[in-house]
């Protein structure tokens, strides 16, 4: 077979289905330039299925185009990986069946974004679905962003379930409908892992999210993933596409005001002293914008005002929930969404006091374009706001997601509830006596932290995980522990073993009493000796 050389205007050499159409595809193990039409049907069969095929790129007139995949992915998705060993560009779906396995999940990759840095804003992998950053430092970082080191930005992001347009209303809403984030018409989901974009014209860092209850082989990483980019944001677009709102929403946000409580806001001050940041960071979350469209029906609490929910009103409401008390709501007064929100959170159970305000923003779209002028609006006042979270500079939100990122990682244990937060950010060693979890946060172990469990252990044979207690020691409110031997130090062997046939062992302390000088003690150990038991993590 001859070489495979690249002509000036390539054209299909294989000519099973065709009289010579211009190529658009290069398959490298075949070794022929072909059409799409040859290429589908020469490409069908299980021994070809997976050749490597590169795209052949075609000069665009107005040259803003975003570069498209150059491997086999029918949808033709956006670039966002260029691997060194393969030569090519590719999206994230063809790198993750090409690299899965073998010799290639070595390859060395790096993320590329989108051709259009005329535009000045553009659309780059942060973090893919493994949860690995794909940005290296903070020069790169600053220079995907195609800002400067000292731009002061604050992070938009959006969350929502898979197809529910995500990445189509960041594109229409915030840039005047040029496909920064890519979009897709397929089945498939067109956008995996994180995907970030900077916007001079609001001083804002974009974030386009994987979408939830779609095909993923982890969702527990998923949703860890999704959790850490909320801590970093200073305002949250739930997006849903629905007659109704869905319990899966109501979930979801109580549940990351839950983790951000308990474990992210902890990281994030610890974050900020550790990197000296010139900016501290709030511990109040992110202001959450529920943005709701519907087409048969009405929006919530259609007719009335629309009014944010406050941290204090969150609180409150909080503080009633646990107390078992009723949310009380004045029948004379007109009712509002957020209202209706804050009652349908509290029938779930849920709280999300971590949020700095919670708004909702609802449109009916019976005849399309979709209006997002509000949503607009709405996201805009809330980055105006200064009051809970600043503007910082590229470097400061890199870092800390950075650190998030290196603190919670890893693998997560199987949970029979997804909203199991303690599996996703707890450390997953277990007592191997008690099978009791550790309760310090992931990775504690590099901090010279041991495992720590606050609950008493259980006694196995197998581990003989039991100390002893000096008794004259526990009777002045002190745990001294001892060593169990089989003689005192003043008896003589025969002596010894005489008097731990008839009464036991012989425990052998060193402790001090401010009635007696320090010196060495034996004590006759009894039934009745204290004990206790300590826990065994590997």
């Amino acid at each position: 077979m001859e070489p495979l050389r690249e002509p000036e205007f390539a054209k299909c050499q294989e000519k099973v289905v065709c009289s010579g159409d211009t190529a658009e595809i290069k398959c490298i193990e075949c070794g022929t330039f072909q059409c799409k039409s040859c290429e589908s049907l020469l490409h069908s069969t299980k021994a070809l299925k997976h050749h490597q095929r590169q795209r052949q790129r075609h000069s665009t007139s107005g040259g803003t185009s975003p570069a498209r995949c150059e491997l086999w992915c029918s949808s033709r998705n956006v670039v966002a990986l260029h691997c060194k060993q393969c030569k090519c560009d590719m999206c994230g779906d063809c790198d993750e069946q090409m690299h899965k396995s073998g010799e290639r999940a070595k390859h060395e990759r790096r993320a590329v974004g989108y051709n259009t840095r005329c535009c000045g804003d553009s659309g780059f992998l942060l973090l893919n679905n493994e949860e690995k950053l794909m940005i290296e430092d903070t020069e790169k970082f600053i220079e995907q962003l195609g800002c400067t080191s000292s731009s002061k930005a604050k992070v938009v992001s959006i969350f929502g379930n898979t197809g529910d347009g995500k990445s189509h209303t960041l594109n229409q809403a915030f840039f005047h409908g040029r496909e920064v984030f890519n979009t897709s018409s397929h089945q498939d989901s067109c956008t995996l892992g994180v995907w970030a974009a900077y916007s001079s014209e609001h001083s804002t860092i974009f974030i386009d999210t994987e979408g939830m209850l779609g095909a993923s082989r982890n969702d527990r990483i998923r949703t860890r993933l999704l959790l850490k980019v909320l801590a970093v944001s200073d305002v949250v677009i739930y997006r849903s596409r629905a007659e109704r709102l869905h319990n899966d929403l109501f979930e979801f946000l109580g549940d990351a005001s839950d983790a951000y409580w308990k474990y992210l806001s902890p990281e994030l001050k610890a974050a900020s002293d550790r990197f000296q940041l010139s900016v501290p960071l709030s511990a109040l979350g992110p202001a959450v914008v529920i943005f709701h469209e519907t087409q048969y029906t009405l929006t919530l609490g259609a007719g009335s005002p629309s009014r944010e929910l406050s941290a204090d009103t969150l609180s409150k409401s909080a503080e009633m929930l646990e107390t078992g008390q009723v949310l009380e709501t004045d029948a004379s007064a007109p009712v509002c969404a957020e209202d209706l929100l804050r009652a349908r959170f509290s029938s779930m159970g849920q709280s999300v006091k971590s949020f700095s305000s919670v708004q909702y923003v609802g449109t009916q779209t019976q005849t399309s374009p979709t209006d997002f002028s509000d949503l607009f609006k709405s996201v805009c006042d809330h980055l105006q706001n200064s009051t809970v979270r600043s503007s910082r500079t590229p470097d400061v939100i890199f870092k800390t997601l950075q650190s998030l990122n290196d603190k919670f990682s890893g693998d997560i244990q199987n949970v029979q509830h997804k909203g199991f937060l303690d599996a996703y950010f707890t450390c997953p060693e277990c007592c191997l006596a008690c099978r009791k979890r550790c309760e310090l946060s992931m990775n504690h172990m590099q901090d010279g932290v041991s495992h720590k469990i606050s609950t008493s252990c259980c006694y196995n044979h197998q581990y003989d995980n039991k100390q002893y207690l000096c008794k004259v020691c526990y009777n002045r409110g002190i745990h001294s522990c001892v060593v169990p031997k089989t003689s005192a130090s003043t008896d003589s062997s025969w002596t010894g073993l005489a008097k731990y046939a008839w009464s036991g062992l012989v425990e052998y302390h060193t402790y001090l009493i401010l009635l007696q000088r320090r010196r060495l003690v034996d004590i006759q150990l009894s039934s009745q000796s204290p004990r206790q038991l300590y826990h065994i993590c590997m």
